[in-house]
């Protein structure tokens, strides 16, 4: 357990290596000064030690790269802990919950202020609401019924009534949008966003389409769509490889070989890494569990990282078993590749063993 525990916390700082939103460890006169000299606001981002929506922000949002590149291109980003080095501070701004970012301007003085937890994407639509009146959420809607369909405001009007929780309106709005596009139109740049962020599944007709032409994207985007149809096969696929379809006794033998013969679609290069992973679907619903790990502890070397991590997280659905020689086979198996593992996983792997260890005392 000893070895568990130093990789568990190799992986904790692992992660805050990922980090890519740029936080600054420097004094409030420092990060004005920094403002000035890079013309830009003032990010402060006030967080208490017992604040769980502060780490969900620290550990789940600010380490995404599309919103580290925002912030960073825009803000001097800096944070302060309210309760100690920040406390002046954050009586000076008058904040009074947490998570609470203020945005200042070069000189320090503030502009306006978000609160709370948020994705990623509603942040940055924080962001262009108070930087510019037009993107206010009532002038979005204003504009949109009024008949302004130019990609940005679709683009923002949908992401508003998703943030609204009405899913179901915006995603008829999309359809309606991708509808009314020529060809050309549906291949450009600036309607990226209609794969990218609103087409959810392979089965989608935005996803055909897009799959269909991806050799006619502007090629500025290309690899973005490239990245997104593997993505959204990725997901179809894993529905089959986490067990979930065979647990939840929806499993269709038709459906999965046609699945299966759509990985010609995708790209070359993304094509090969699927072999390993339909040996081991086909051989999850062909073999009993020993025969199954059997192949598992063959082939997993042959799998790409992230199919690695899924079946490591999905073991204990794959197989559902009391048969203790099998059980140590499966525990022997998870230590031995821990070391190659990613640290999400490792941290999950520890939870696992967990579960595993103590079916045999």
């Amino acid at each position: 357990m000893k070895k568990l525990a130093t990789l568990l916390l190799m992986s904790f700082f692992a992660s805050g290596l990922m980090a890519q939103t740029n936080f600054r460890d420097i004094a409030f006169e420092d990060a004005r000064k920094a403002a000035q000299s890079e013309n830009k606001q003032i990010l402060i981002d006030f967080f208490t030690d017992w604040c769980g929506p502060c780490k969900k922000m620290a550990t789940e949002v600010f380490p995404q790269k599309p919103l580290g590149d925002y912030l960073n291109a825009r803000f001097v980003c800096v944070k302060y802990n309210a309760e100690k080095e920040g406390k002046d501070l954050a009586s000076t701004f008058g904040v009074a919950a947490f998570p609470t970012f203020i945005v200042a301007d070069a000189f320090g003085k503030k502009l306006y202020d978000i609160v709370g937890f948020m994705p990623a994407n509603d942040f940055i639509g924080k962001i262009e609401e108070n930087a510019n009146p037009e993107e206010h959420p009532d002038r979005i809607k204003a504009r949109y019924e009024a008949g302004e369909r130019t990609p940005r405001l679709v683009n923002r009007y949908v992401m508003i009534l998703m943030r609204d929780g009405r899913e179901k309106e915006g995603y008829e709005e999309i359809s309606k949008y991708f509808e009314g596009l020529s060809d050309q139109q549906r291949l450009s740049a600036e309607n990226v966003f209609i794969y990218t962020r609103f087409t959810q599944d392979w089965y989608d007709e935005r996803c055909r389409w897009m799959v269909a032409h991806r050799d006619e994207f502007a090629p500025e985007i290309a690899e973005e769509i490239s990245r997104r149809t593997d993505n959204l096969y990725h997901m179809a696929v894993t529905r089959y490889f986490s067990g979930y379809l065979r647990k939840a006794g929806q499993y269709e033998e038709a459906e999965y070989l046609a699945l299966k013969q759509q990985v010609a679609l995708l790209p070359e290069n993304d094509r090969v890494k699927y072999t390993p992973v339909f040996k081991l679907i086909e051989s999850r619903h062909t073999k009993d569990d020993s025969a199954f790990f059997d192949d598992v502890t063959e082939i997993y070397c042959q799998l790409d990282a992230r199919y690695a991590d899924l079946l490591v997280m999905n073991l204990s659905r794959l197989i559902e078993t009391d048969d203790e020689e099998l059980i140590r086979r499966q525990v022997d198996f998870i230590r031995e590749n821990l070391p190659s593992m990613r640290p999400g996983t490792i941290t999950m792997c520890g939870r696992l063993l967990d579960s595993l260890e103590g079916k045999l005392k």
